[in-house]
């Protein structure tokens, strides 16, 4: 068992949970390696990113539009499907992910830059949010795999911030440690409903792996637009 694993199953332990074999299973085919969800790359390109004042604007814009998605994601998903507590706690993650879009919005003008800001109306209009597999369990799949990976994410850039020196780092910290504490919470509850679904049907161990595959995929998407939105600034950086 590596570091990642490791880690997974003491946070999940802290919020006093145990999961079943069939999770520990998929999660190992998964994180098979320390670099297997946050690969080595992506911590170096988190650091490049954070030593621009303007890629990091990008990084936290993206990280806001992205949190405004999810929330409308779950907002669906907690109204077709869910029911007692777990739409209480789908509905309480919504609403994380809404307030942590405007957490990323506000750090922006840290940087020295400034976003548009969205009006209420249009919270709803992002075109994307009813791509989605029209089923709950497949839904928390690729939540729980993105839970994931935000949480190595997070922890990355804290690290990185708790190195640097760098003063508008160093203030986003407190926003940054909120948001992960908030994550650490969405991990654990989504956590417990996978396990239970795969340990009452381990055939579900197929669709879990194939979804946190797309999210390992996903995130080398993000490592490639933000390379290229690099590569296209690259002049403005050049003196």
């Amino acid at each position: 068992m590596n570091c990642l694993q490791t880690s997974l199953y003491n946070l999940l332990e802290d919020n006093n949970f145990v999961p079943s074999k069939e999770y520990k299973a998929s999660i190992a085919s998964y994180l098979h390696s320390d670099s297997s969800l946050t690969p080595k790359a992506m911590g170096e390109l988190t650091g490049e990113i954070f030593q621009s004042k303007q890629t990091t604007a990008y990084y936290l814009l993206h990280n806001a539009i992205n949190e405004e998605e999810g929330a409308e994601r779950l907002k669906m998903i907690a109204t077709r499907y869910a029911q007692g507590e777990m739409k209480q706690q789908i509905m309480h993650h919504c609403q994380n992910d809404r307030n942590h879009s405007a957490m990323y919005a506000s750090l922006i003008p840290l940087t020295g830059y400034q976003t548009e800001v969205y009006q209420e109306e249009s919270l709803s209009d992002f075109s994307n949010v009813s791509n989605f597999y029209d089923d709950i369990k497949i839904h928390l799949f690729r939540a729980h795999s993105v839970e994931l990976r935000s949480w190595c994410l997070l922890v990355s850039q804290l690290n990185f911030i708790d190195q640097s020196d760098i003063p508008y780092l160093k203030e986003m910290r407190p926003t940054i440690q909120q948001i992960l504490d908030d994550e650490v919470k969405q991990v654990s509850y989504t956590a417990q409903h996978v396990s239970q679904w795969l340990e009452e049907d381990p055939s579900l161990c197929q669709a879990f792996t194939q979804c946190m595959n797309h999210t390992y995929r996903e995130t080398w998407d993000y490592l490639a637009s933000m390379a290229e939105f690099m590569r296209d600034s690259a002049p403005y950086f050049m003196v």
